[in-house]
């Protein structure tokens, strides 16, 4: 048998490897109680999606809405609800597209009408939701992906959101960069307002008080056009396209929608700089090419392009490079409201 190290070695090393877990399991721990803190100070979401409803709950016609931010902030649903005499059912899906608004549409089955809304921002396939990896499952988004034919580092980079999802459960600022330096951004601005600082971004319109932004893009200085075009630049990763998972998902939408009563597609506007700057001519033209396709593919869908209507495409109607401001919104609201003669779904 033989005698332990007169030196003590077998026991040094087994202290240090408790030194090495317990150092370890504290930092783990730490950045941890980090995340969480960070997150909870700077508001991040913690559901995916939210339900909303708009107008009388007894009213005759049950509409079912799709939409984005952009359709939050650019239409007063109150107003379309109220005056069409509809019950609207809409789900908060930060940053949505159609592979979430899937989702959502069967959680509305009584639905006689469908308003799906889009823009050239959300159904560009190089921006994200958060939230695709907790509302999608996996095996779709393989199989729209398979479909689509889009090219393996795409795949990939589409493929990496499912584990990152599973990762925020512990950690819920993983992959949340722009998230932590926007929300940072955001309590700088607070705290310089609390000190007289700032303006307030509330506004009387049309005699009511209203808690949607009315910063215009076109008082930006150019550092702060400049930071915001760089942010969706590298987010996009200089690429942009629409035949993929997105547009798969549309289709269904679209199919299942035909199915329910009459649909409509509202399509938003975005700002001549996101136009300029952040895309180009050919991915305008490749985002008309697909509206076109898909409008001949679903005749029976009616299409409202807001994103034509002249007097928006404007800078001083957005407060940020594609969401609208509450002046764009009323005008926007008013615009749509001609698609719909009164009570159309109902006939």
């Amino acid at each position: 048998m033989s005698s332990p190290p007169l030196d003590g070695t077998r026991g040094g090393r087994r202290s240090e490897a408790w030194q090495f877990w317990i150092v370890l399991l504290a930092t783990l721990g730490l950045a941890c109680a980090s995340s969480w803190a960070t997150a909870i100070w700077m508001g991040f979401r913690f559901i995916s999606e939210e339900p909303f409803d708009y107008g009388s709950p007894t009213a005759p016609t049950k509409v079912f809405v799709a939409s984005s931010s952009l359709g939050y902030y650019g239409l007063d649903w109150d107003a379309i609800a109220a005056r069409q005499d509809w019950s609207i059912r809409r789900y908060d899906i930060p940053a949505a597209s159609p592979c979430e608004f899937e989702n959502s549409q069967a959680l509305v089955p009584n639905a006689t009408a469908s308003i799906l809304v889009i823009s050239m921002f959300d159904m560009d396939e190089t921006y994200f939701s958060d939230y695709r990896a907790s509302l999608v499952p996996v095996d779709r988004t393989v199989q729209d992906l398979w479909d689509s034919g889009v090219n393996w580092a795409f795949a990939k980079r589409t493929l990496s959101h499912y584990p990152e999802d599973w990762l925020r459960d512990i950690y819920p600022t993983a992959g949340q960069s722009m998230g932590v330096m926007v929300g940072l951004r955001s309590k700088l601005a607070e705290l310089r307002k609390g000190h007289g600082g700032g303006n307030s971004e509330k506004a009387v319109l049309n005699g009511a008080n209203t808690n949607f932004p009315t910063v215009r893009v076109s008082e930006w200085d150019a550092g702060r056009l400049l930071r915001n075009v760089s942010e969706m630049i590298a987010s996009a990763q200089g690429r942009h396209f629409f035949a993929g998972p997105k547009q798969e998902a549309l289709r269904r939408i679209l199919t299942r929608a035909q199915e329910r009563g009459k649909v409509f597609v509202v399509v938003m506007p975005v700002t001549p700089e996101y136009r300029r700057m952040v895309a180009n001519e050919r991915v305008v033209a490749d985002f008309n090419t697909m509206a076109t396709a898909l409008a001949s593919a679903f005749p029976r869908t009616q299409w409202a392009r807001l994103d034509q209507v002249k007097i928006l495409d404007d800078d001083q109607f957005f407060w940020d490079l594609v969401h609208l401001n509450v002046y764009g919104r009323v005008i926007a609201t008013r615009e749509l409201e001609k698609a719909f003669p009164p009570n159309s779904p109902a006939q």
